[in-house]
């Protein structure tokens, strides 16, 4: 009976796994197979393939049954023929019935299997329809993320609140600067000398531009409210939310 122990390939046993010849054995299931003790089937593989192959490239690793690693191989196809064509012929002809079984498994996976019934067609449907709704709800979970991501990538530059009323516009929020600049102050967002509150310029949602004018003779400095980049994405996804202005 072949042993179930599974190899745990650490080096380019998987590259060999997808070879021409589709199909890879391991010195464990050689062993298994010819009743040879495992030790034997690693001393021919270095003695004999070793000869004519760089056997080291077939290494893999496999745990024992006290959890330690040892060493195993993964052998293509045409090496493990060339490997045992030194054996007897009932042992040649194990090794090449597992690869025969092997090999079907492959076609098995790698071949779609077409419904025979009616009631097998009608299952194979509902299973595509319901992956079809999976992927549909997965999207539509994503949307969200969607578009934060394109918010950021075209927010770049700080904006006016006017400005980015503007832009909201263009983006089917139909909002006017007077009305963003009620809704801000209403929602707590601007003091009522349109100022924006300390914490979400901590946020980092407005900046403040300093302009200097005249007056009565005095410079004097006033500020401008500018909404970030990180602001327009914020309050661009408030609005995409259905939140109402």
């Amino acid at each position: 009976m072949i042993n179930n122990t599974l190899p745990i390939f650490r080096q380019n046993c998987k590259e060999f796994a997808n070879n021409a010849d589709g199909v890879t054995i391991t010195s464990l299931e050689i062993a298994d197979l010819t009743g040879k003790r495992h030790d034997s089937v690693l001393r021919d593989i270095e003695t004999q393939l070793g000869k004519i192959r760089d056997v080291p490239k077939f290494v893999g690793i496999y745990k024992d049954v006290y959890g330690r690693d040892k060493k195993c191989y993964c052998l293509p196809k045409t090496e493990a023929l060339i490997l045992v064509s030194g054996y007897s012929v009932e042992l040649r002809e194990k090794i090449i019935l597992r690869l025969e079984f092997l090999e079907n498994e492959l076609k098995k996976q790698s071949t779609p299997t077409l419904p025979k019934t009616y009631a097998e067609a009608l299952l194979e449907a509902g299973r595509l329809a319901l992956e079809l709704e999976k992927s549909q709800a997965q999207i539509i979970a994503q949307k969200p993320k969607v578009e934060y991501a394109e918010a950021i990538l075209s927010a770049k530059n700080s904006l006016s609140i006017g400005d980015f009323a503007k832009m909201l516009c263009g983006k089917g929020i139909n909002i006017g600067q007077n009305r963003f600049f009620e809704w801000l102050r209403n929602n707590h967002y601007l003091q009522s000398d349109n100022l924006p509150y300390q914490k979400f310029m901590d946020c980092g949602y407005f900046e403040l531009l300093p302009q200097s004018y005249t007056k009565g003779g005095m410079t004097l400095t006033r500020y401008k409210v500018l909404i970030t980049p990180k602001g327009q994405q914020y309050f661009t996804m408030k609005f995409k939310r259905g939140i109402k202005c």
